[in-house]
């Protein structure tokens, strides 16, 4: 042990306890300055814990959020071909695939211009079709196309679900294809969901099929490009698992293809600079946060210095009776180790407790066309909370080590040959 038993006792109530000193010359007794000073360094200490351990959860909540409904919508990888390839070049059954797929969607994109109501843009149009549909048989010829959007995309061209509106495809027709809003949904990332809708692939091919005979007989094939999705359990999957299968399914695809050319990439890759900007953003105002809990620490340092000022003649005569300065600076900054222990435990407490609080305040309510969610996301990822956890003890121990290291220059003489 560093200290015998009863040097932690000891500091356990100089710390928390504190207890009574009686005034010069009267008999009335108060309680020592100290205590108020420990007790409002630890408000502060784990405030500002509570602040960064927040501040984290916030943006890891948003990274998760957004991260899964890129997922969701975009897959795990995705293949770009050099051409154009056919439904009939697929395997018969996802299970033929190198990787357990839950599913995978075939796709081409083209830009288009869509009109509504109220106005009019160029978007690009992704029109697709699931694996799970290829064996499908053919539907009915529809009047309209369905199709997907997102909420501000909608408003901006003044319609809503259920409302009709039209596509042209340069390129492909010269007349205008109706469509039919038939669900709004996006990825909750706004300049992606503003220049972006989706066809039914099925739907589009039946209604050009039966209206423009001819336009198709001009395309080499049905898909340029496909989706690959997988166990939901992989989301969270790291670089090295994901470069993995992302090998795997290139050898496959080029195999079944023979295209050298193709490519797969993850949706990490695909979001890359999206993603490194939340993870810069979040560096950024985690290193303010950090400074100011290391500001919050100093008041650690300041409750011990006036604890020690308190006690300097008990100190001094605890040095006479054999206490060396090493042992001094590593009881000072024991006590400071204390103080962060039972700070930190609060902040975290309270960053908890303010987890389940905060979601449900109105003026903390998110714009839901822009962010696809009312509520403020709060995610605590293990790893990040721990380095907190460490770095909130760790402030208070530095802090008081320094401090520690000072007092350990005190001149046992001066100090017990002064009288206050």
């Amino acid at each position: 042990m560093i200290f015998p038993k009863s040097w932690w006792r000891l500091t356990w109530l100089w710390l928390f306890k504190g207890g009574y000193v009686q005034d010069q010359g009267k008999n009335s007794v108060k309680r020592p300055l100290s205590v108020g000073s420990i007790r409002a360094a630890i408000v502060a200490l784990s405030l500002g814990v509570c602040a960064l351990s927040l501040t984290l959860a916030v943006f890891s909540g948003f990274e998760s959020l957004l991260s899964s409904r890129v997922i969701e919508k975009n897959g795990h990888f995705r293949f770009e071909a050099s051409d154009w390839y056919n439904f009939a070049s697929l395997p018969d059954s996802l299970e033929e695939f190198p990787v357990a797929m839950k599913d995978a969607e075939m796709f081409w994109t083209a830009p288009v211009m869509i009109v509504g109501k109220e106005a009019g843009r160029g978007v690009r149009a992704e029109v697709r079709r699931s694996f799970l549909s290829l064996k499908d048989k053919p539907i009915q010829i529809p009047r309209f196309v369905s199709a997907t959007l997102a909420q501000s995309l909608a408003d901006y061209l003044g319609i809503k679900e259920g409302d009709t509106f039209s596509v042209v495809i340069p390129g492909y027709l010269k007349k205008a294809i109706p469509l039919k809003l038939k669900s709004l949904d996006g990825l909750g990332i706004h300049h992606l969901d503003s220049r972006r809708i989706v066809l039914d692939e099925v739907e589009l091919t039946s209604y050009i099929s039966k209206h423009h005979p001819d336009v198709f007989s001009r395309r080499l094939g049905d898909f340029h490009a496909m989706r690959f999705f997988l166990d939901p359990s992989l989301n969270r999957a790291n670089n090295a698992e994901m470069s993995g299968m992302a090998q795997s399914l290139q050898t496959y695809m080029e195999k079944i293809t023979g295209d050298s050319v193709s490519r797969i990439s993850s949706w990490k890759e695909e979001q890359k600079n999206f993603f490194g900007g939340i993870a810069h953003d979040k560096r950024l105002v985690s290193v303010v946060m950090a400074m100011l809990t290391i500001v919050a620490a100093l008041n650690v340092a300041t409750s011990l210095l006036v604890l020690f000022f308190e006690k300097d003649r008990q100190i001094a005569l605890i040095r006479a009776l054999g206490m060396s300065k090493r042992q001094l600076m590593r009881w000072t900054s024991l006590q400071g180790f204390f103080m962060g222990i039972v700070a930190t435990a609060i902040g975290f407490s309270l960053s908890y407790l303010l987890s389940f609080v905060l979601p449900s305040l109105p003026f903390l309510k998110l714009p839901a066309d822009i962010y696809n969610v009312s509520q403020l996301p709060i995610r605590f990822e293990f790893i990040e909370q721990s380095f907190v956890f460490g770095f909130g003890m760790l402030s208070a121990f530095g802090v008081a080590s320094l401090l520690g290291f000072m007092l350990s220059r005190m001149s046992i003489v001066s100090v017990l040959g002064h009288r206050r």
